[in-house]
């Protein structure tokens, strides 16, 4: 991903005993269906939130390229 995009994050404290939910980032502009990343810290949830979005991107790559040899 090139650039910089803002990163909102959020502790959430969701009403269960795991922890490792306890905050939540997203891109500024999240709409519905975009990448959400959950940690027990901030950084966590930030690093997920780029492994998820990452693992996004390649699975698009792939449908398109399933999609081409169709």
């Amino acid at each position: 991903m090139s650039g910089y995009r803002i990163i909102n994050v959020e502790f959430i404290y969701p009403p269960i005993p795991d922890r490792r939910f306890d905050y939540q980032a997203t891109f500024d502009g999240y709409d519905e269906g975009d990448p959400i990343g959950h940690g027990p810290t901030e950084q966590s949830a930030i690093d997920d939130l780029h492994e998820t979005a990452e693992f996004d991107a390649e699975l698009a790559q792939w449908r398109r390229e399933q999609m081409a040899t169709v």
